[in-house]
């Protein structure tokens, strides 16, 4: 593990770890480490003071099941980027930019990451302009959330996420 204990203070211990342990980037990858060492079958169970019950969200539900049956029909899952340039978003689409319906960021460090996607499409026709060389058919789909303005005055953030599904095929006979 190459953990070092430097100190207790009460129920604060200060830890060192050495460089080389690039994986602890938290106070719980420490906790982890010693679960891993002391044995986690030797860890006492005990029942939280709260009880509840845990279940699917509807909403996620119905997206795991959608998930797996494009997977069963042969469609690879792709995880693409939720920020995105205005470019990719509505100028590559053919779409007239919209700014009364994206979020955007008021300092991006790139442009390529200057608004929050609106729609699926442009990061799957990015997958495929990068999967050029591999053999066709691709069949790609993406199940995920995008964002769009709320012009509901008692919206909190004043945006609202919506789930889209959007799929893309690449093939000799497959028309846009």
């Amino acid at each position: 593990m190459g953990l070092k204990l430097l100190e207790v203070n009460g129920d604060i211990l200060k830890v060192e770890f050495p460089p080389t342990r690039s994986d602890i980037l938290h106070p719980c990858d420490i906790v982890e480490d010693i679960g891993i060492g002391y044995g986690f079958n030797n860890i006492e169970k005990v029942f939280p003071d709260t009880n509840t019950v845990g279940g699917y969200q509807p909403n996620n539900q119905f997206s795991d099941l959608l998930r797996q049956e494009m997977a069963q029909a042969g469609y690879i899952e792709q995880l693409t980027f939720s920020l995105l340039s205005f470019k990719d978003n509505y100028e590559r689409m053919r779409q007239v930019v919209n700014t009364d319906e994206c979020v955007t960021l008021c300092n991006p460090k790139t442009i390529e990451f200057e608004m929050v996607r609106t729609s699926l499409l442009p990061g799957l026709l990015k997958c495929l302009q990068g999967n050029k060389s591999e053999p066709i058919p691709q069949k790609m789909f993406e199940l995920s959330e995008c964002v769009v303005l709320d012009s509901d005055p008692s919206s909190e953030t004043g945006a609202r996420n919506v789930r889209k599904i959007a799929a893309v095929v690449c093939d000799h006979t497959a028309n846009f």
